[in-house]
């Protein structure tokens, strides 16, 4: 990704998101929605200027996060039950044991997905 010094990270990151999750390409595609870096949510507010929650529950700030995404997917998609579900992973790049999960699932999922493969 190419990052925009005008424009904040998470809101470059969520119009990548955007861009990829409306690519005809993709339509057909299962989509990994990983939610990184839950170890720097004190910029939260920063990041995220519309959210009201409580900014000490981690759980309310990523539900914030991940509807920030989930939001960019189309509608055709989302009412469509035969694409591929859109998945939320939370993760933190600094935590070996939570990097292990992380791919361990994504693995499984994948293999799940195409057993003959």
């Amino acid at each position: 990704m190419l990052e925009d010094e005008k424009m904040k990270r998470t809101q470059n990151s969520i119009e990548l998101f955007h861009m990829i999750s409306n690519t005809p390409f993709f339509k057909q595609a299962p989509i990994f929605l990983t939610l990184n870096k839950k170890d720097v949510f004190e910029l939260f507010k920063e990041a995220y200027p519309g959210f009201d929650g409580d900014i000490n529950n981690l759980n309310e700030c990523i539900d914030h996060v991940k509807k920030c995404f989930l939001n960019e997917i189309p509608l055709e998609r989302i009412e469509n039950k035969e694409l591929p579900l859109i998945e939320t992973f939370v993760t933190c790049a600094i935590e070996q044991n939570s990097v292990n999960e992380f791919f361990q699932t994504i693995l499984k999922k994948i293999t799940l997905a195409h057993p003959n493969k």
